[in-house]
């Protein structure tokens, strides 16, 4: 009999090797459920993220995981993470496809979701709409394709959330892992069942036919109520609430879980997770469109003067010691503007305050 005990994988690429055409392996980031994740240095173009694929049988099999690189690069939006480079590479356990993309230093959604609640208690209402809003502009644009393209595995774990150079407005979200992507059909595309099931639609469940567009929906409502509230929708899962005697009984409406929650956004979180398909919001589109009419009726309602000074050279002081930090001994002055700007800022401090302790202890990653 067996301890039971998971052996641990050993990671596809070993750190400080290369990859492909000079890829330096600088570090291993992670993983998902069929990726690994390292962030390597090219020799000019700096530093990057790349993603390696742990099963890869055949050069048919390579090409249809590469075909996300593909998708990535033809949508270009800010809010899609960009990708740079694709191919195949030698690994500890044999020929694996991978490709390269843009390093979001912040991390994943999870990851930022966790800080804040271990700082506060709860993720900020105004950070959880910038996001929600920016990943739903992000995924339109893939939605509108001709046909549409459907991303199909949407999670906390496949968005990363960094910092917006620009200033002003310090968190910048991208959409990424477009792993199960595919290009399909509205009229008669299966409703996939690939993904993480507590973010799977209930159509998935019954095995109907349709456009999954609405699916996607469905995820980010799942994860515009778990931002809002630090609870699943369903927590015991939806294969139960559709069979046991809590059948149809509603979750909990996000404005009695936290009262930050206003009116419009959680009819909004609401309508994404419609379990009646007819009455979700359609697609990604439509629901960028409601988070920016509720933006223009609030700054019409409650005029503000533009972002401060003193919040906007934050967002500047952040992505300088960011800079600062990649570069070698410069360390020290990292940590000065970093400092500056987390006590300039509470997004900043959400987002790099777990950071900025690392790096006061000598740790740059």
């Amino acid at each position: 009999m067996g301890s039971g005990r998971k052996t641990a994988r050993r990671p596809l690429l070993r750190e400080g090797g290369t990859v492909g055409a000079g890829y330096l392996v600088e570090r291993y980031l992670g993983q998902g459920a069929y990726a690994e994740v390292y962030r390597v240095r090219h020799p000019y173009l700096g530093r990057q993220a790349m993603k390696v694929f742990r099963q890869v049988a055949d050069r048919a099999a390579v090409d249809a995981l590469l075909a996300e690189a593909v998708l990535l690069t033809r949508l270009g939006h800010p809010h899609i993470v960009r990708v740079f480079d694709a191919g195949s590479t030698p690994t500890a356990t044999g020929e694996r496809a991978f490709f390269t993309m843009e390093y979001v230093a912040g991390g994943t959604l999870a990851r930022f979701m966790a800080g804040c609640l271990e700082r506060s208690g709860q993720v900020p209402v105004a950070a959880a709409v910038r996001i929600l809003h920016q990943v739903s502009s992000g995924l339109a644009v893939a939605h509108a394709g001709q046909p549409p393209i459907v991303h199909r595995d949407i999670t906390p774990h496949n968005i990363l959330v960094g910092l917006d150079g620009a200033g002003g407005q310090p968190l910048r979200a991208r959409l990424s892992d477009f792993g199960l992507a595919t290009r399909t059909d509205p009229g008669t595309g299966p409703a996939s069942a690939q993904g993480v099931p507590a973010f799977k639609p209930p159509e998935t469940l019954l095995g109907l036919r349709g456009d999954s567009r609405s699916g996607d929906v469905w995820a980010l409502g799942v994860i515009g109520y778990l931002l809002l509230t630090s609870r699943l929708p369903y927590p015991k899962g939806l294969a139960g609430w559709m069979t046991g005697s809590h059948r149809r009984a509603p979750p909990p409406p996000p404005g009695a879980l936290n009262p930050d929650v206003d009116p419009e956004l959680e009819q909004i979180v609401l309508d994404a997770l419609a379990v009646d398909r007819e009455a979700r919001i359609p697609d990604a589109g439509a629901l960028a469109e409601r988070f920016a009419r509720r933006e223009q009726r609030r700054a019409a309602d409650s005029p503000v003067a533009p972002v401060p000074v003193a919040e906007a050279r934050a967002g500047q002081l952040a992505a300088r010691g960011m800079e600062l930090a990649a570069q070698a001994g410069t360390l020290p002055q990292a940590v000065g503007l970093m400092a500056e700007a987390v006590a300039a800022s509470a997004e900043l401090r959400e987002l790099y305050g777990e950071r900025l302790r690392r790096w006061r202890t000598g740790v740059v990653a």
